[in-house]
């Protein structure tokens, strides 16, 4: 009776042992993954959850979080890979940054759960790398600073603006005070407007209050000034993750635009290696 309990419980360390190596092995591999699609200027956190006590052992898991900050990115950092074989399954793959550079533009945070992934055995097992294979559709938020306004409005619009600020204000309202290069004249300007979603993938100023020069502007002239700096922010043309993200609602708080919406990982294109 003692040696059959002594030869379970030899048994069961061997599992655990065999568990613990294959998450430990697990987790080298994200990070090392981690680290090439997110090379920022701080460690990377990784966390890795397995589903039920075997779930390394059956390729399931739970949940894979990723969190840096001051990273640069040019694309999303993810793509699907559609193929068949063998595959394993991640739940949910949670990815925070911080204080990173998109498209040569700042973002205070950016946020995405995304759901329902099966990766590559193949590439997992004999490589070391993450290759999705097809994902679900998850939840983000972009989180933009009025500094980062400030230079979104700065780079995109070079010369239009100087010396001027941006606040957001509560109930989705930006202020920006400056000068304004009108006909070769510098003239101070004073703009109060909402910010709206005026497409899946862009933020507009609406119902916008301009004084010119101390001038209140009517409405037609308004437009007119509108359409130079319409959109304020393109998740598309600007930040280039338009197949990426798509906006659903907007919010301010405390200097803070917080933009929330769906994310989904963008098939690769033709000829794109994984």
């Amino acid at each position: 009776m003692n040696d059959t309990f002594l030869d379970i419980s030899m048994v069961l360390i061997a599992l655990a042992m065999i568990h613990i190596g294959l998450g430990r092995q697990a987790y080298m591999n994200v990070q090392r993954q981690a680290a090439l699609l997110f090379n920022g200027s701080t460690p990377i956190h990784v966390d890795i959850e397995p589903r039920g006590f075997f779930g390394f052992e059956v390729n399931d898991l739970e949940s894979i979080s990723i969190e840096t900050s001051h990273v640069v990115l040019n694309r999303p950092p993810l793509y699907r890979f559609p193929k068949s074989g063998w595959k394993g399954s991640i739940h949910h793959l949670i990815v925070k940054l911080h204080d990173l550079t998109v498209s040569g533009y700042p973002v205070k945070e950016f946020a995405a759960d995304i759901p329902s992934l099966t990766y590559d055995l193949g590439y997992a097992y004999y490589q070391g790398r993450l290759v999705v294979r097809d994902a679900g559709c998850g939840t983000g938020e972009i989180v933009l600073s009025s500094a980062d306004l400030h230079d979104f409005i700065a780079k995109k619009y070079r010369g239009l603006f100087s010396d001027f600020s941006v606040t957001i204000l509560p109930n989705q309202e930006i202020h920006l005070r400056g000068q304004l290069n009108f006909l070769g004249e510098q003239l101070p300007v004073d703009i109060r407007s909402k910010l709206t979603i005026v497409t899946p993938t862009a933020i507009g100023l609406t119902g916008a209050v301009v004084r010119l020069n101390g001038r209140l502007l009517d409405p037609s002239q308004t437009a007119l000034l509108l359409i130079r700096i319409n959109p304020v922010v393109d998740l598309a043309s600007d930040l280039g993750v338009g197949d990426f993200f798509m906006i659903d609602d907007l919010q301010c708080r405390s200097e803070m635009l917080i933009v929330r919406g769906s994310c989904l990982l963008p098939e690769a294109s033709a000829g794109q290696r994984p």
